[in-house]
């Protein structure tokens, strides 16, 4: 049995790793089609949370972290919209990124065959007043993703995402384009 030593990573190389799980019910089977990463940094606002200490038992250090103590926000929700409406079942899992184990970890996830395709983020124009949007410019997003395949290549290649938000949110398009999908 070999012994590993495992360092803590440099505080600005700590993360969360978000791994959304695409989910495909083929002949009333859920069968994972792969899986597609995405990294987000700590914040005052995007933040693990916080259990009250006489709340800490034996199984909650035991379990931690769960997976609803990870924050989720609106720009998650974006993201696992957009794979959801094409595979309705498709999940999202959490991990921290932390120490050298964390980093074997996700190097040992990745270690599948990848297909690349895309999602595009495009602002949600139904039910906005058309007659102000006439003769304007909308902007959306497209990043190049990877699949990280767990099935054959046929069931995921020319596969495109499609995500929508909302018009009104100045913020959203820069929020997205700081998203490091991996």
């Amino acid at each position: 049995m070999e012994t590993i030593r495992v360092s803590v990573l440099p505080q600005n190389e700590i993360r969360i790793i978000k791994e959304i799980i695409i989910v495909s019910d083929h002949e009333n089977r859920d069968t994972s089609l792969g899986s597609i990463f995405y990294e987000r940094d700590f914040s005052s606002e995007y933040k693990m949370e916080e259990i009250e200490e006489e709340n800490r038992d034996f199984t909650y250090y035991l379990n931690y972290p769960k997976q609803e103590y990870f924050p989720i926000d609106d720009l998650d929700g974006i993201i696992l919209q957009s794979i959801k409406n094409s595979f309705p079942k498709s999940i999202i899992r959490n991990f921290i990124y932390f120490s050298t184990a964390d980093v074997q970890r996700l190097k040992n996830l990745k270690n599948r065959p990848i297909e690349k395709t895309t999602i595009m983020f495009s602002p949600l124009l139904i039910s906005q007043n058309y007659q102000t949007l006439s003769n304007s410019s909308q902007y959306f997003y497209r990043p190049e993703i990877n699949i990280y395949r767990d099935s054959k290549k046929e069931d995921v290649e020319n596969l495109a995402f499609f995500g929508n938000f909302d018009l009104n949110d100045r913020t959203i398009l820069s929020r997205l384009r700081n998203i490091d999908f991996i």
